[in-house]
């Protein structure tokens, strides 16, 4: 049931509609139960376990288990089937679809047939520029030219020849990668400063990088941006990414690399620019880079736009929050008033989370604690980890104690303390977080007032914990004591 279930949610509203029309096709009087199961399960609240005995009473009247599982059994047969047909009206997906086929009349001695879906999947293939799929399929073309008048297989063995060709430049790719992520790392254990990690960048793709044809091919070249782009994420390098990526997506562009088909790719390098130049503190490039994104996103008659919205919206948020508070508040505020983040769930926590920090930010608490205590019943709360709602719950104590609202502090922390207690936290977060609600509970007993063993308690905290806050926090609790308490602790 559980893997049934998560399957289920995570069905895209094209995917249920898929799923509907192949069940109102083949259904038969007896598969009338598949979709009352599909829509009580579909209809759980994210927080709730089924009740599988409810739901045996009422699609069979009497306890039939037996039945039932073989009714979970052909339910999730019927979404396997109708998502395979979903999916293969991918254009990427149907070379697949049109090679099996092609196999299938092969094997029936079916030439002309086969031959057909041969040259569907070929063109398919191109247009998706999928080189694997593309060099199985010339395979079978060689194959079959044999049976088929006027055919060139010495036409097509060149053809193959090209694909293995740059199949093989991908693997050389993946090997170039590999040296840059091991040197990458080497340079930032001994240096780690932008201009080390750009030149071992330089010197490596120099060094690899010779053969003429590797340089010209769009797919290569887009392959190598997206691929050293993601070594110098991992390496947290984002001075060097965003450096890097401004100089090749400039290029991409001016070389008109860019398609309809590779689209969502250039999306996604803009949005790796715009936060890479937020991480290395060059914000107002950072903006730029956003409006940058907004326009790409707009191309194609903006057919990625609602997937994109997310990212540059956040990317809008994170660099206004630090240049100009009030504007990020009116973005967080339009987008919460937008009918479009109800497809988003996990995002629209996200959103008014950052809403209750910019107003904490601006000096108001209480508009921030007011934001921040409706998150305990967003949708999308109990999908959230131990972590995160542990980090909510460290915010709320804080502007509990801003506002002075000590009783309501104290019954707060006692619970975080039995949350963070049962929680799956490394150690030294725990024991810091776990040190930080005794302090608040210590402060919500004298309303606030410090006495010296409580200032020494503080003291004590600020120095084994005070940079222990991850920037990931919500509210940084290690800040905020060192800061709230700073001219006050010996």
């Amino acid at each position: 049931m559980p893997i049934l279930r998560q399957i289920i949610e995570q069905l895209s509203r094209e995917e249920v509609r898929g799923f509907k029309i192949f069940l109102h096709r083949i259904q038969t009087s007896g598969d009338r139960k598949v979709e009352l199961l599909f829509d009580m399960l579909r209809d759980l609240p994210a927080d709730a376990e089924p009740d599988e005995e409810k739901m045996i009473r009422k699609l069979f009247g009497q306890g039939n288990r037996n039945a039932f599982y073989q009714l979970k059994k052909r339910l999730r047969d019927y979404i396997d089937r109708s998502r395979h047909d979903f999916l293969f009206g991918r254009e990427e997906l149907k070379v697949l679809q049109m090679l099996s086929l092609a196999r299938y009349s092969f094997q029936q001695q079916q030439y002309p047939v086969c031959w057909d879906y041969l040259k569907r999947a070929h063109k398919a293939a191109v247009e998706a520029e999928v080189s694997d799929s593309l060099e199985m399929v010339l395979t079978e073309m060689i194959k079959t030219a044999v049976f088929i008048p006027g055919a060139d297989p010495e036409a097509l063995i060149e053809e193959r020849s090209q694909v293995r060709k740059k199949l093989s430049a991908l693997k050389e790719l993946d090997e170039i990668l590999t040296v840059l992520g091991y040197r990458l790392a080497i340079t930032q254990q001994t240096g780690n400063n932008s201009l080390e990690l750009s030149k071992t960048l330089e010197s490596v793709l120099e060094k690899h990088l010779r053969d003429p044809e590797l340089k010209a091919d769009a797919t290569l070249r887009l392959r190598l941006i997206e691929g050293v782009s993601q070594v110098l994420l991992q390496q947290h390098a984002y001075a060097a990414l965003a450096e890097y990526l401004e100089k090749a997506l400039n290029q991409a562009e001016h070389d008109r690399l860019f398609s309809k088909q590779n689209h969502e790719l250039r999306l996604k390098l803009l949005t790796w620019l715009t936060n890479a130049l937020f991480k290395s503190e060059q914000l107002e490039t950072s903006l730029r880079a956003a409006e940058r994104l907004r326009m790409a996103m707009e191309a194609y008659d903006g057919f990625l736009a609602d997937k994109y919205f997310l990212f540059y919206n956040s990317a809008m948020v994170y660099v206004n929050s630090v240049i100009n508070l009030p504007e990020a508040i009116r973005i967080l505020e339009e987008t919460i008033a937008n009918p479009a983040l109800e497809k988003h769930p996990m995002y629209s926590l996200v959103v008014h989370l950052n809403l209750a920090l910019c107003l904490h930010n601006t000096g108001d608490p209480k508009k921030a604690m007011k934001v921040l205590s409706r998150l305990s019943i967003h949708p999308a709360y109990p999908q959230t980890d131990d972590a995160f709602r542990i980090k909510i719950g460290l915010s709320e104590l804080i502007l509990r104690a801003e506002l002075e609202q000590w009783d309501l502090a104290a019954t707060r922390a006692q619970q975080l303390q039995r949350e963070i207690e049962q929680s799956a936290l490394d150690e030294p977060q725990s024991a810091g977080q776990s040190g930080f609600v005794k302090i608040i509970q210590q402060l919500a007993r004298r309303d606030g007032d410090l006495s010296k063993p409580l200032q020494e308690r503080i003291r004590a905290w600020i120095e084994e914990y005070g940079t222990g806050s991850p920037e990931s926090d919500v509210i940084n609790y290690s800040a905020w004591l060192s800061e709230r308490f700073a001219g006050v602790i010996p």
